[in-house]
């Protein structure tokens, strides 16, 4: 038994010698193949796609190649199922920035070019030299979103109730984002009112208390917790809307920087919230280039996604609706200001 052993040893070792000269790479066979990003939006008449060749970067390192390849040869598609077909055409974007990519952007777009909600369409590039890319999306159909405890937004300084929203997802969609605007009109110093806009947070974080750092946190996206499909659901007690709640505390002292900011002139007109729907494909990248799920791992390894079929890439969309909810003109500030003559 020990003389297996032995020998076993021995030509390990000789073969450990033996192969000691010879080079080791970690990269497979270098492949080029066309990578396309595009993210259809119902809430702009112009869509883009941009189609990039891949790259073999030096010493495996992706951050040492400062050039873009773009693929400039290729006839770019939209179809939609039962309905027309778009032809994008080639165009120049400026970057803005160039800390890496000293070149503008190219891409193809299509105008006017909207894409309907629930529909199905199909990309497919086509480029002589690299072949063929395809990749289908069906967009999210329409939601809904609603506020609730909206007495809050008029009278932010009385009371303790915090207010949110309650918004319910089509079943196409995978994930969603809640953004709350409020519009206003500012005095000019010459007469006459100036139109402006400002997101509303979802709290305040306070960094510290000692130098009174505070940070404030607006909403990011996140996967849906209801079922596509509640009537089909096993358990009743599912709920059928999302809930995003908002202190009352942000809200106010936002509107209080407001007042110091543009004095005791200002009007406002409406509170604006927007429901955006994230369909599978575009959540899935979403997820894996930001929301990487082993925040403290060593790991070097990452995941990655393409709906991209010959390629890489990812062909995703996205469902914007809003609601309007009326703000009275004059919303009574602070009590402190209040006092000095704001009311």
């Amino acid at each position: 038994m020990n003389r297996t052993v032995l020998v076993v040893g021995c030509v390990i070792a000789i073969w450990l010698l033996t192969s000691c000269d010879e080079s080791f790479s970690p990269s497979a066979p270098f492949e080029p193949r066309m990578a396309v990003y595009s993210m259809l939006s119902t809430d702009r008449d112009t869509q883009y796609v941009r189609v990039y060749s891949t790259y073999n970067p030096q010493d495996n390192d992706p951050s040492k190649n400062q050039d873009e390849i773009p693929v400039t040869d290729a006839q770019v598609t939209i179809s939609q199922q039962g309905g027309p077909t778009f032809t994008l055409r080639p165009v120049t974007v400026d970057r803005p920035d160039k800390s890496r990519y000293l070149s503008d952007i190219n891409a193809y777009f299509a105008y006017p070019f909207r894409p309907e909600k629930g529909k199905t369409y199909t990309l497919t590039v086509s480029s002589p030299a690299r072949g063929t890319v395809t990749g289908s999306v069906t967009i999210p159909n329409k939601g809904s979103i609603i506020p609730y405890n909206t007495f809050v937004l008029s009278s932010p300084y009385h009371g303790t109730d915090d207010y949110g929203v309650a918004a319910t997802l089509s079943p196409e969609a995978k994930a969603f984002l809640v953004r709350f605007y409020v519009d206003y009109i500012s005095p000019l110093p010459g007469g006459g009112y100036q139109p402006k806009r400002f997101e509303v947070p979802l709290r305040r974080y306070v960094v510290s208390r000692y130098r009174e750092e505070y940070k404030d946190i607006y909403p990011q996206p996140v996967s849906r917790t209801t079922p596509t499909n509640p009537a089909q659901s096993r358990y009743r007690e599912l709920k059928s809307e999302e809930r995003i709640l908002y202190t009352r505390g942000a809200y106010a002292f936002l509107l209080g920087s407001l007042y110091d900011i543009e004095g005791c002139g200002v009007r406002f007109k409406q509170a604006v919230f927007y429901l955006i729907q994230f369909d599978e494909p575009l959540w899935n990248y979403y997820n894996v280039a930001n929301n990487l799920g082993e925040r403290y791992s060593v790991r070097t390894d990452e995941p990655d996604y393409t709906n991209i079929k010959g390629g890489f890439g990812v062909f995703g969309s996205a469902t914007i609706d809003s609601t309007v909810w009326p703000l009275p003109e004059k919303i009574p500030p602070p009590p402190a200001q209040g006092t000095a003559g704001c009311q």
